[in-house]
């Protein structure tokens, strides 16, 4: 934790390396009164086509109390983003992603590599027959895969490393299930369904126990989410919502392991059920991923799945998502690569990771995207997850309109954190409606397409960012958003720095709204590296493209 004379210190150097910017002169936004924002009138970038046919949404019809985990950054005296409107972040595998042992290998299964061969069959036999918690080896080489792999709890697949080992794909399924789909009836929620709350009093507890899982999801609110007819599917009914574990039960209360990110309404009944059935602590790592098919489905699907982990892997050529997570909790994605798709078009292709339906406080971050459609995409109520320190590049499409790498893409994800990535354009609510409030995005830098908030996407938090845009395209908005409810402050756009004209000039942005000191992957690098005090705006995952330090798949 960092004491008061750090504090100060900290606002020391930030004043300093900010004075000659402040002295060459400041733009302060008038007008803004919620925290103000810069708009334009350029006309808007179309993100997003018109509806097709196939829709985005997946329509598959198929312990003991414990400390919250990793403590957040220590508040500012005066923050930027007032307590009101900031969630406590709390997002990944707790404790850190563990050390499996290996217990076996997929040789001992049969497995042979490059003989061309099915080897799906022996990686199944080798998941299956080991006793939990265990990594199950797959050495160096390429082992085909002719029939989807469903993963168990406490079961990781390890690899020799993305350069060595190389699994191909060539069946019409997932690749990689990390499914379970059995859950209880709904109870009614009468307390606590607050913003920050780590408590909920039920109707009734049954159900619930220590160590167990649940969701917690209202009713739509039609004001809120059908700002268009089309927007009402019935795929994306109880959008508003997020998965939570419990650490106790006393009566009808229950005590969660991390906070809500969310405001849930009692005029839209939330309620919370309990999943009966999970996959938690398993993973991937140290593997490359290759789909030689063009089925539409996912690499990796995820549903119903806590404290998964995907480490050090490398995916190649999806067509829908490299990574899908419906009602994931704590899934961890990291220092990967995911590149490229089979298709760019609408319907849901291209994507890299997709965090979907309830999926709460999951972490991507420190991992290169290059050749997809939407690199990062949270939609339906996804909600306190954490996307940091991503490079993003080469976004492509099949239509007449730039792809947004990261997309808000409908049905109100809400109180995500968006820190230290490098991408070219951000769109927040490009299509399905509206981003729900509090979604932060702190220390980005953005290249020439800048920031575009659509439909009534309000509530948002825009700091500390980097902006080095075609004229026109910093952060702007259509004209549903209210610009009263931003709070767009303390931005360098194409080498000015941005004010809002209502939040006290001497107020602190943090290094970061997520670590309390710099992550491990930075090594020594200077930290934070991207921001209006920070010399050359960058961050690891790109410095590691650059180096050519990922696997060729061209």
């Amino acid at each position: 934790m960092r004491s008061e004379n750090d504090l100060l210190v900290t606002t020391v150097r930030r004043f300093e390396l900010l004075r000659p910017l402040l002295v060459a002169g400041v733009v302060t936004l008038a007008g803004c009164g919620g925290g103000g924002g810069g708009g334009s009138d350029a006309a808007p970038v179309e993100s997003t086509p018109a509806p097709a046919a196939a829709m985005d949404g997946d329509t598959d019809t198929d312990a003991s109390a414990e400390p919250t985990p990793a403590n957040p950054p220590p508040p500012l005296a005066l923050d930027v983003i007032p307590e009101s409107r900031r969630p406590v972040w709390s997002a990944g595998v707790v404790g850190g992603i563990p050390a499996y042992a290996v217990k076996t290998s997929v040789t001992d299964y049969g497995a042979r590599a490059n003989d061309g061969g099915n080897d799906a069959p022996a990686l199944q036999a080798a998941i299956d027959a080991v006793t939990p918690p265990a990594a199950v080896y797959v050495p160096a080489g390429e082992f085909h895969l002719n029939a989807p792999i469903r993963m168990r709890s406490g079961v990781v697949l390890r690899g020799a490393g993305p350069g060595a080992t190389r699994l191909l794909m060539n069946h019409g399924d997932n690749g990689f299930d990390f499914a379970a789909f059995a859950g209880g009836s709904d109870r009614p929620v009468t307390q606590g369904a607050d913003l920050n709350s780590r408590s909920l009093t039920l109707q009734s507890a049954a159900g619930f126990v220590p160590g167990g899982y649940g969701v917690i999801a209202q009713a739509n609110d039609p004001a809120k989410l059908y700002t268009q007819a089309g927007w009402n599917q019935s795929w994306a009914q109880e959008a508003v919502g997020q998965m939570f574990r419990v650490v106790a039960v006393s009566g009808n209360r229950i005590t969660l392991e991390a906070p809500l990110s969310i405001q849930f309404d009692p005029a839209f009944a939330p309620r919370a059920r309990p999943l009966t059935d999970i996959v938690e602590n398993a993973g991937l790592e140290d593997l490359a991923l290759t789909r030689l098919d063009s089925s539409d489905r996912f690499i990796v699907r995820i549903r119903q799945g806590a404290n998964l982990w995907f480490r050090n892997i490398a995916s190649h050529r999806a067509r829908k998502a490299h990574i899908h997570a419906r009602e994931g909790y704590r899934i961890e994605v990291r220092d990967s690569y995911f590149h490229d798709a089979s298709d760019h078009g609408v319907g849901g292709h291209g994507y890299g990771v997709m965090l979907s339906r309830h999926s709460s406080h999951s972490l991507i971050e420190n991992n290169i995207f290059r050749r997809l459609r939407h690199a990062l995409i949270l939609q339906i109520g996804a909600s306190g997850n954490v996307m940091a320190y991503n490079y993003v590049r080469e976004a492509l499409s099949e239509g007449n309109y730039v792809p947004t790498d990261i997309s808000l893409h409908g049905h109100y994800p809400s109180a995500n954190l968006f820190e230290g990535n490098v991408v070219d354009l951000i769109g927040i609510g490009d299509f399905w409606g509206p981003a729900g409030p509090w979604n932060t995005f702190h220390r980005n830098r953005v290249g020439a397409e800048g920031i575009y908030l659509h439909d009534h996407s309000d509530f948002q938090n825009i700091t500390a960012n980097v902006l080095n845009t075609r004229s026109g395209r910093e952060i702007r908005w259509d004209g549903t958003v209210d610009p009263a409810t931003l709070l767009v402050h303390m931005n360098l756009q194409n080498g000015l720095l941005l004010l809002a004209d209502q939040v006290p000039v001497d107020a602190l942005f943090p290094d970061s709204y997520f670590h309390a000191a710099r992550p491990d992957f930075y090594d020594n690098r200077p930290w934070p590296s991207i921001g209006p005090d920070a010399a050359a705006p960058t961050n690891p995952a790109e410095q590691r493209y650059l180096a050519g330090d990922f696997p060729a798949f061209d």
